[in-house]
C-alpha cells in the first residue's frame, strides 16, 4: 500500500467519523437532543387524545411545532442554568405515574423558566392599571344578573312536595342541602351570579321575572325536576375601577409573562438550533421550523 493511498484512506475515514449519523427513527433534533417519531406519537396521545393517522397534515404540523417548542424552551432553560434535581423529578413522576422522568423534567424546567422570567418584570403601577381600565372599560360592563340557587330531583312528586314546603316557609338552602341531586347541594344549591346568556331559555324565562327571595314553580326537563330561588339581583352596569383592579393587575402580569415567553422563544431559537427531518414524518410537514430536505 503506497503512502499516498494510505493518506487518502485516512482522510476518508476521518470524514466518516466526523459526521454523526442520525438514527432513522429521529424526526426532529433540538440542539443535541433527538426526538423520535414514537416520542411525538406519545405526545399526541397525552395531549390530543389522538394518533397521527386521525389528524390532517396541517394540524399534525402545528402539534409537532408545539411539541418542539416545549422541548426547545426546556433546553433553553438549561442554557440559563435551570436544572431540576433527580429528587424533584422523581417526586413529580410519583404524583403523575403516567408521565416519564424526561417529560416531568421538561415541564419543571419550563415552569422554573417562567418563574424566572416573571420575576424580571416589576409589578404593574397604579398608572398602568388606571390606563388599562380606561382603555378597556367595555370589558368591565355587565348585563343584568341574578344570583340563583337550585334544587334538582328526579321525581315529580318529590319536587311538588318540596315546592309546597317552600310555600309554607321552609328554607330553600336547607332543602337543597338535604334533597338536591345537583353537585352544588352542599352549598345550599348556590349557582352564583348568572346573566340571561348563561341560561337556557326554559330557565331564563322562569328565573329572570323573579324578585329577590322569590322561588319558581317546578320546572320539568329531560334531566329532572328543578326549583329555583333568586337571592340577589343586579341591574346592568359597569364594574368600578377599584373592584376591577385585581383583575386588571392579573391581566397585566399575564400579558408581561406572555411577552417574556415570546422573547424567550426568539432567544431560544438563536441559541438552540432546531431541525425537522420532514421526510421521516408520515405527513407533509408545513410547520415553522427548518425542514431538512436531505434526510
Amino acid at each position: 500500500m503506497t503512502p499516498r493511498f494510505t493518506l487518502l484512506m485516512l482522510v476518508i475515514l476521518a470524514g466518516c467519523t466526523a459526521k454523526e449519523s442520525v438514527p432513522p427513527e429521529v424526526v426532529a433534533q433540538i440542539g443535541s437532543r433527538q426526538i423520535a417519531l414514537a416520542d411525538f406519537e406519545r405526545y399526541l396521545e397525552r395531549n390530543a387524545g389522538s394518533d397521527i393517522a386521525q389528524i390532517v397534515p396541517e394540524a399534525a404540523s402545528a402539534l409537532l411545532d408545539q411539541y418542539v417548542q416545549e422541548v426547545l424552551l426546556s433546553e433553553y432553560a438549561a442554557t440559563r442554568g435551570i436544572e431540576i434535581s433527580a429528587e424533584r423529578v422523581a417526586g413529580a413522576v410519583r404524583s403523575d405515574p403516567g408521565s416519564t422522568a424526561t417529560e416531568k423534567r421538561d415541564e419543571m424546567r419550563r415552569d422554573d423558566l417562567l418563574a424566572q422570567l416573571s420575576g424580571e418584570d416589576p409589578p404593574p403601577t397604579p398608572d398602568q392599571i388606571s390606563a388599562y381600565y380606561q382603555q378597556f372599560i367595555q370589558d368591565f360592563r355587565f348585563d343584568e344578573r341574578v344570583r340563583v340557587s337550585q334544587i334538582l330531583v328526579d321525581d315529580e312528586e318529590v319536587a311538588t312536595d318540596l315546592a309546597d314546603q317552600l310555600q309554607e316557609g321552609a328554607s330553600f338552602s336547607e332543602l337543597a342541602s338535604k334533597h338536591s341531586l345537583a353537585p352544588n347541594s352542599p352549598s345550599g344549591g348556590d349557582l352564583g351570579w348568572m346573566t340571561r346568556a348563561d341560561l337556557p331559555p326554559v330557565f331564563e324565562n322562569a328565573i329572570f321575572p323573579l324578585a329577590d327571595g322569590e322561588r319558581s314553580g317546578v320546572i320539568r326537563t329531560d334531566t329532572g325536576f328543578y326549583l329555583f330561588e333568586v337571592t340577589e339581583r343586579q341591574p346592568p352596569g359597569t364594574m368600578g375601577a377599584a373592584a376591577a383592579e385585581p383583575l386588571i393587575r392579573q391581566r397585566l402580569v399575564e400579558e408581561a409573562v406572555r411577552k417574556q415567553m415570546g422573547n424567550a422563544l426568539i432567544s431560544a431559537r438563536r441559541v438552540v438550533p432546531v431541525k425537522i427531518f420532514a421526510r421521516r414524518l408520515p405527513f407533509a410537514y408545513t410547520g415553522n421550523y427548518t425542514a431538512s430536505t436531505t434526510e
